[in-house]
């Protein structure tokens, strides 16, 4: 399935997402390995304009966005788009046309690309300013200029003349407006001092006593090749220079972090080094006698800044020389990264090879080669076991971006056994750990052949490899790499992988003819035979053998010469689809060379060409999606001056844009959308000219709209795209436009948010409108409807302080399971109430306290002329289970999270980054693990067989929005088993404490009794099991002593309930209840200072 969609906002907002990777160490073979698994969090994430985006995420999953404007850029528009679950960009109306004209790299407004390189702090407070790269003409001058436009808001970093590269940052968030106002010329049109292109400085990640023989090194070794005097760099996190396996081996080192020594302090690149050129005798290299050149790109936690790997590559091809360069990391497939173009440059100029993990994803399934090994000149290396079969984890082809053939190799890369940084030898397994392997073995063929360069290199080794016969090209190349074979080559077939991939700009459907060149460096004519094996998809299911054909079964290669043989693939034949085979050279029944043939069979397409007007009839700047109803896919097109033209295949297609108009107080932006079925070249106006105002009357002088939504949701594949523009801010009810599209299939709404006039933090308006219409047959002629206050719904929202005044924000926005649902916060205070009138219908709710407690409900419905209320935290705010927090799963325990502190009734999403904590599990007594409770999830892998468990949870905040609820603490145990791997949601329980009269802050009052309501809540599909009536107790002085509670059942459904009385002096309530059931488990939870009495003081 695939869903897009594109959101465009001005000010704060927030709009519900539905739902380098790289070449680090995988799980090694054998016993079961400790993991995180995602939990849901709260990150900002700053863009380099100044702007930052708070974003909800699990896992890859990104489930909300808000964004939020820098100072002074209150009147900016941002589009922000989503592509399935987890990318989502947002781009400022600024920096549109420097997209539209290539002149940014598209990751610095691509969320899910800046939260992998490392930006983003947890909640929403500030974060730090994203780090850039410029682009501009080689040479000390040109750098220098570059950073002298970005002024001295912006601190400069390593420049890198050769490449006409340089990095450098705002000094910190704030500063980023005026950074980004000076490198573009103050209008977002223009960049300044000579740059060609501004790209994001992101981070790439770190993804051998039986595996050197299984590639035949000792072979070669005993040819007399083992790397003497070829020099290969390992850009990786550094080595340790005190290993014995390394002694001698490093004769060049420097650090690209700024650190003073190349001293390895994760271990992964100690591990890669010694498996290039280890000396140890029973754990010996693949190349013993290379020289090494260590640079140290990557930190303690294996992240690798894109600024110091270019370094660091500048470094080993330009000062150090090397005939090989091991790059054992990677991240996102993205061909705009830096590293690919550079990778590809410098091997053609100096003849470099580098060799590139492929990555550890393919587990994801195909296109999963992450970059930089999808460059071209690159030797990307997939991972095999001992046994030459693929292992699991190797990232496969084809290469996204055109259907080419990756990886190019195999090479051992489970449970390899090399170095460890601080002595001994460790096993690791991963992609990371093949390539050394092949760099290695690179290492013996440039010994071998002096003269040749690195493509020459990556020829031997790609045409000498040994195949997996079961496998594609896709998923191992030509095989795996065979050192003692690819030194002894002679005759080269080249290019070793020919891929015809005729982008859809390209047209599609031609035969295409390919010439194959072998060379033979012998001193003997040698006569080949030629033959074509069966094409296979990228799961390696069988193709049309007509695909490929080669015009002659024999070619001669005289001694020291050439011969050629022409290969046809065919783009047009059925099954489409990306298609690979290979073509075998052979010699008395040996193989001599194998050479990779992909195709990328391909319908008839047709040129769709895109004319945008603005409303004044100016041609428009910006972003035109273009979407494959019957697939899902998507053809983002750059539309600049009012014009841009793709080549699709012959399909019906959805397209959508926001087009922005004007300037100023005449700023207006336009939601276009249209459909087309081309059967021949066509013509598409998206025009700002014919669309309608979008507006909500609510006939209230006092309320002034604060956000206006059109929202369209058409079908795509087997998912829906949503096009959604939104404006905010003083002119959020004029400035928004929708072209009028008539269209059975589609939902659209028109969403407002009102609020006071005059409304401000200072002073939060007393009541809101939620108002929202929707039509199920496209965009009217007029996307705009009057309601008056009686036909809503009239919800009393209580925010409740938790013990203290705190400021938040709240929102709401409609829940129909078609839109992009959108939230738009407004300013709220908490103790306050605020009477919300809305649209009868399904709701979403939320809240944030401080910017760092969230609250969330899920889907409520609220009729027609009804008074309804809600509560944002109430007392006791504690534990809740909306959702099963740990199942077992096979031999692991999981832990998926819950929300520690909650309200209500326990049911409500949420997360506190206030708090911090432990959770240790324990099987029979001994403890199995302890970890972070505050953020990711964790996979404990446990004994077989059953056994009794505990868990416990210690989670505590000091933080002055809530001096309630300071320490919440969970014992649970329970008894589990292995399962079939299913999943068996484990037995845990919450206890909800509901105190009845409590003001706004959570306060009893003075002398008198306190009904408490205790009430149990299990997991959510878990066993049933009944539970036992709770023992309650409670403590006046924070769990000094403690008192015993009566508890009286409920009847007819309430809950068992206490009355509580305080002492003279206390302050607070701490509560803790033990609950049993009949399954075995059982739960005794503790809140520390449930609510307060006579409104006590810190």
């Amino acid at each position: 399935m695939h869903v897009r969609s594109i959101v465009a906002a001005a000010g704060m907002l927030a709009a519900l997402i539905p739902a380098a990777t790289a070449a680090h160490a995988a799980d090694p073979a054998g016993p079961a390995t400790e993991t995180r698994t995602p939990a849901a969090t709260t990150v900002t994430v700053p863009l380099p304009t100044g702007d930052t985006v708070t974003v909800e995420r699990s896992g890859a999953r990104i489930g909300s966005a808000t964004v939020t404007p820098g100072p002074g850029r209150k009147n900016v528009t941002f589009t922000t788009g989503s592509v399935g679950s987890g990318d989502v960009s947002v781009v400022p109306s600024d920096a549109e046309p420097l997209l539209a004209a290539g002149r940014i790299d598209p990751r610095l407004f691509d969320v899910k690309a800046l939260l992998d390189a490392g930006y983003g702090t947890k909640g929403v407070g500030a974060p730090g300013a994203v780090r850039m790269i410029v682009q501009h003409a080689k040479g000390a001058g040109a750098a220098s200029r570059a950073r002298d436009a970005a002024g001295g808001a912006a601190r400069p970093g390593r420049a890198i003349p050769r490449l006409g590269l340089t990095a450098l940052a705002p000094h910190d968030g704030t500063e980023a407006v005026g950074t980004w106002k000076r490198l573009t010329a103050g209008n977002g049109r223009s960049l300044t001092g000579g740059a060609d292109k501004l790209w994001l400085d992101g981070r790439m990640h770190v993804a051998l006593d039986r595996s050197v023989p299984q590639i035949n090194a000792p072979q070669a070794w005993e040819d007399g090749y083992t790397g003497k005097g070829v020099t290969v760099a390992v850009l990786d996190s550094g080595y340790d220079s005190d290993h014995p396996d390394l002694a001698g081996r490093v004769t060049v080192s420097s650090n690209f972090l700024g650190g003073d020594t190349a001293e390895d302090d994760n271990g992964h690149g100690t591990h890669v080094a010694s498996t290039i050129a280890g000396v140890d005798s029973t754990y010996r290299g693949v190349a013993p006698d290379a020289s090494l050149a260590v640079g140290k790109v990557c930190d303690s936690t294996g992240s690798c800044p894109t600024s110091a790997l270019l370094a660091g590559i500048d470094w080993a091809v330009n000062t150090v020389h090397a005939k090989v360069v091991n790059l054992s990391l990677g991240g996102p497939a993205d061909e705009t990264d830096p590293a690919v173009a550079v990778i590809n440059d410098l091997s053609a100029s100096t003849g470099t090879l580098f060799v590139v993990a492929a990555g550890n994803d393919g587990e994801y399934g195909t296109s999963t080669v992450g970059a930089p090994a999808i460059a071209n000149a690159a030797l990307a290396v997939g991972a095999v076991d001992a046994d030459d079969e693929l292992a699991a984890f190797s990232s496969r082809g084809p290469r996204p971006s055109d259907n080419a053939v990756k990886p190019d190799i195999t090479a051992p890369g489970v449970g390899i056994v090399a170095a460890k940084a601080g002595g001994g030898h460790t096993a690791k397994s991963g992609t990371s750990m093949a390539t050394p392997h092949v760099a290695g073995s690179a290492a013996l063929v440039a010994q071998a052949h002096p003269d040749w360069n690195g493509e020459q290199i990556k020829t031997a080794l790609m045409n000498s490899a040994e195949p997996n016969p079961k496998r594609a090209a896709y998923q191992q190349g030509t095989g795996r790499v065979d050192a003692g074979r690819a030194v002894r080559q002679t005759v080269l077939a080249s290019p070793a992988n020919l891929t015809t991939t005729p982008g859809w700009s390209d047209g599609a459907g031609s035969d295409t003819e390919h010439t194959i060149t072998f060379s033979n460096s012998g001193d003997t004519e040698t006569t080949l035979s030629l033959a074509l094996d069966k094409p296979l998809s990228p799961t390696a299911q069988p193709g049309n053998a007509e695909q490929f054909s080669v015009d002659r079964d024999q070619v001669t290669v005289p001694a020291h010469s050439t011969a050629t043989a022409t290969v046809t693939t065919r783009a047009t034949l059925l099954p489409h689809g990306p298609w690979s085979a290979v073509l075998t050279a052979s010699q008395d029944g040996k193989t001599v060379t194998r050479t990779i043939l992909g195709v990328n069979s391909t319908i008839p397409a047709h040129r769709l060409t895109l004319h945008a007007e603005q409303r004044d009839g100016a041609p428009a700047t910006g972003t035109a999606l273009v979407v494959n109803r019957w697939t899902g896919d998507r053809y983002p097109v750059r539309i600049n001056e009012g014009t841009a033209t793709v080549s699709v295949p012959e399909a019906q297609y959805w397209i959508g844009m926001t087009i922005n108009s004007g300037a100023g107080t005449e700023h207006t932006t336009t939601m276009a959308a249209t459909s087309v079925t081309p059967v021949a070249d066509t013509t598409v106006d998206l025009d700002a000219r014919t669309a309608a105002p979008v507006r909500a009357d609510v006939h209230d002088r006092a309320a002034r709209a604060t956000a206006v939504q059109a929202a369209l949701a058409l079908p795509a594949g087997t998912g829906t795209y949503t096009l959604s523009v939104v404006t905010t801010g003083e002119r959020a009810g004029q400035s928004l436009f929708a072209t009028p599209f008539a269209e059975a299939d589609a939902t659209y709404r028109t969403f407002a948010v009102f609020a006071a006039e005059g409304a401000s933090s200072q002073s939060p308006s007393p009541f809101f409108y939620h108002v929202a219409r929707t039509w199920h047959d496209g965009v009217p002629a007029r996307p705009a409807f009057s309601v008056q206050r009686r036909e809503l719904t009239d919800v009393r929202v209580h925010f409740n302080a938790q013990g203290t005044p705190a400021a938040g924000t709240a929102g709401a926005t409609p829940d129909d399971d078609v839109l992009l649902p959108l939230f738009v916060d407004q300013q709220v205070g908490f103790p306050s109430t605020v009477r919300d009138y809305r649209t009868p219908g399904e709701w979403l709710d939320r809240a944030s306290v401080a910017g760092r407690q969230s609250l969330a409900t899920s889907a409520q419905t609220f009729g027609p002329r009804a008074l309804s209320r809600l509560d944002f935290a109430a007392a006791v705010v504690g534990p809740g289970l909306p959702a099963a927090p740990a199942y077992r799963t096979g031999d692991s325990v999981v832990w998926a999270g819950t929300p520690w502190f909650t309200d209500g009734d326990g049911s409500r999403g949420g997360t506190d980054w206030g708090a911090s904590g432990t959770l240790t599990l324990a099987r029979d007594g001994q403890r199995v693990s302890a970890w972070n409770a505050i953020g990711s999830g964790r996979t404990i892998p446990v004994p077989a067989g059953p056994g009794h468990y505990t868990l416990g949870a210690d989670i505590s905040r000091d933080q002055p929005y809530a001096t309630l609820s300071t320490r919440v603490q969970s014992a649970w145990s329970f008894d589990s088993d292995t399962d079939d791997g299913a999943g068996t949601v484990l037995p845990l329980m919450a206890v909800r404490f509901a105190p009845h009269g409590l003001d706004a802050s959570g306060g009893a009052p003075r002398h008198a009794r306190t009904r408490v309501d205790v009430a149990v809540q299990r997991a959510p599909g878990a066993v049933e099991a009944t539970v036992a009536p709770a023992r309650l107790e409670v403590s006046w002085d924070d769990g000094v002593t403690w008192h015993a509670a009566e508890l009286t059942a409920g009847r007819h459904g309430t809950p068992a309930h206490a009355d509580l009385t305080a002492p003279a002096g206390a302050a607070y309530a701490t509560l803790r209840a033990t609950v049993a059931a009949s399954d075995g488990s059982a739960v005794e939870q503790t809140v520390t200072r449930a609510y307060q009495v006579n409104k006590a003081r810190r």
